[in-house]
């Protein structure tokens, strides 16, 4: 059918343009009839919302490709888990770098780790290298004779202890060990200059002082302990052994006044010091002031019952004071109270002649 308007479809009524030959809505071929309602014509060249066929069919596409994708995608299930990495803010996760290629330790470090963990023989071996490759470097001459020393090559340690000294002209550790060594070792006069080289060094340095005192001590060589004790006993003045051995070398040296003072400090500071009280009461006794001696004896005795050595000095001041009843009485006690000493079996000896003589003279 064709109408003013356009034309109307028999089959489906759909009304369509004059110009189509087919339905736009059914697709059968248009008539020639005219509608039976005339509509009124679009202004030429604008079309409305049917304008031409080949939309209809897009759209019908496009909504069958969008259900078809739709449907695959519901049917295919979750994906793979997204990345954690994917939801931080700004940044992206990157895999860490490969591992940089690490060159073997060096005979230092190796012989370092080797020393902290008490593998002595082996830390030798590692540090004779490194110091091998650096002859002049004062820690690893150090190191290495450290573990000499703990590895029983006293005669290597001397040497890289010597070394490291001469290497470093103030290096009071290195002097302090050397002489140590050598005394040690017997090495009496080496030890002896080593001990100085030290205190040039340090000249307060108490280990130092010590020790070389302690040396020519026991070598008789009093005159020569006592300064170096004096410097001691200034560096560390309430250490009572040192005080102890200043008053000793004093006694040793003439100076009974300055041993007295000495010991008596000794007593004041520590009252039960039965070492330096018999050695007080010895240098009081000497001095004449036997009621003295006697009194620091007893008082001694009181306070530490069990102090062999001042039942036997005691002993030997009432024996010299003609008191043998009590000396042989304080013989016996130290006697058993020190049953194994050198002296305990002759002391008892002497107490029972002692009593024979008491005897002796009260018939």
């Amino acid at each position: 059918m064709r109408a003013e308007g356009g034309r109307l479809c028999a089959h489906c009524g759909a009304r369509n343009k004059a110009k189509w030959e087919f339905c736009v809505r059914c697709g059968e071929a248009l008539s020639d009839a005219v509608a039976s309602t005339p509509t009124p014509t679009q202004p030429e060249g604008t079309d409305g919302p049917s304008d031409l066929p080949w939309r209809s069919w897009v759209l019908s596409a496009l909504l069958l490709v969008g259900a078809f994708v739709a449907y695959r995608y519901l049917s295919s299930g979750p994906g793979p888990a997204a990345e954690p990495a994917i939801f931080t803010t700004g940044v992206v996760a990157t895999p860490p770098p490969p591992p940089i290629p690490t060159s073997p330790p060096s005979a230092a470090n190796e012989g370092t780790r080797l020393l902290a963990g008490g593998h002595y023989a082996q830390a030798v071996v590692a540090l004779s290298k490194a110091v091998e490759e650096s002859p002049d470097d004062v820690r690893l001459l150090k190191m290495l004779a450290q573990a000499q020393m703990r590895s029983g090559d006293e005669e290597g340690a001397i040497a890289r202890w010597e070394r490291a000294a001469n290497l470093s002209a103030d290096d009071a550790e290195s002097r302090l060990e050397l002489a140590r060594l050598l005394d040690k070792s017997g090495k009496t006069a080496e030890a002896a200059r080593g001990y100085e080289s030290l205190l040039l060094v340090a000249p307060r340095n108490a280990e130092g002082l010590k020790f070389l005192a302690s040396l020519r001590t026991k070598e008789g060589q009093h005159a020569e302990a006592l300064p170096l004790l004096r410097r001691l006993a200034a560096v560390i003045p309430d250490d009572l052994v040192t005080r102890q051995s200043l008053a000793y070398a004093q006694e040793k040296t003439g100076d009974t006044s300055g041993a007295i003072e000495t010991y008596a400090g000794i007593i004041e500071a520590m009252p039960t010091a039965s070492l330096a009280r018999n050695r007080l009461a010895e240098a009081v006794a000497s001095q004449g002031d036997v009621a003295r001696a006697e009194s620091l004896f007893r008082d001694g005795i009181a306070l530490e019952p069990n102090a062999a050595t001042l039942h036997r000095g005691l002993g030997n001041l009432l024996e010299r004071s003609g008191k043998y009843a009590e000396a042989a009485a304080a013989y016996r006690e130290y006697a058993r109270l020190s049953p194994d000493s050198a002296d305990a079996q002759q002391l008892a000896e002497r107490a029972r002649q002692l009593d024979a003589r008491v005897v002796r003279a009260s018939s």
